[in-house]
């Protein structure tokens, strides 16, 4: 297993990424995550958090 600082470096990586994603969904289709999930009657997380 990695160090807390590589652990910790690694979640600023993977939420970046996530940011990103979701910054990118926005612009290119006007809608967010929440948009295209409940449309689609699915959601990989659990509301509210």
């Amino acid at each position: 297993m990695g160090t807390p600082t590589d652990l910790k470096n690694a979640a600023k990586t993977w939420q970046s990424m996530v940011d990103n994603n979701r910054a990118l969904l926005m612009h290119k289709s006007g809608h967010d995550v929440d948009w295209w999930t409940s449309r689609f009657g699915w959601t990989p997380w659990p509301r509210g958090g």
